[in-house]
């Protein structure tokens, strides 16, 4: 009996080193990810990317936003309105399918409203690079609060969610605007 029992925890030892040694292949598909620069005249702005879908995993993840703030990012750069933001992809890298969304935040990085004060900004890739106009967001406007009308206060967030075939993943990234 004794002899049964040691090899049914050797056995349980062994799944739990194949499933350590899988967990550790997830970790290493981040290297797969595309790389994207993202930059407005010549400031780079800093994004974070979070998996949904890739090599057939689903990912149970944090926001990009909240990542972003919790990390501590520096300062978050500031736009004017007007401002061209562009996004870049290696050629051979770009998307099959691609979105990207705009968000009012609020400082601690969570959606200031609902998903329906989200808009869908349109960005077109031609050779794998983008670029979109900073607009006002309406939502910037909704505030009661006359600080959230100073130059620079209004916090917006940016997804780009993009698909290669079955793989899904979202950029995001966050900078300071004005409401109008």
């Amino acid at each position: 009996m004794r002899k049964l029992s040691r090899i049914i925890i050797i056995f349980i030892l062994l799944l739990i080193l194949v499933a350590c040694d899988n967990n550790a292949s997830i970790i290493d598909t981040e290297d797969e990810i595309p790389k994207i620069a993202i930059k407005s005249d010549d400031i780079k702005i800093d994004y974070v990317v979070g998996l949904n879908y890739w090599n057939k995993n689903v990912y149970d993840r944090s926001d990009n936003f909240l990542v972003i703030m919790e990390k501590g990012f520096e300062v978050l750069p500031y736009f004017e309105l007007g401002s061209e933001i562009t996004i870049s992809f290696d050629d051979d890298l770009a998307p099959d399918e691609y979105e990207l969304y705009d968000y009012i935040l609020n400082e601690n990085g969570t959606p200031k409203y609902t998903d329906n004060e989200v808009i869908k900004r349109p960005i077109s890739l031609d050779k794998g690079t983008g670029s979109f106009s900073l607009e006002t967001h309406f939502a910037a406007l909704l505030s009661s609060h006359s600080n959230d009308y100073k130059n620079g206060t209004s916090i917006r967030g940016f997804k780009l969610v993009c698909r290669w075939g079955e793989d899904e993943c979202e950029y995001g990234f966050i900078i300071r605007s004005d409401a109008h």
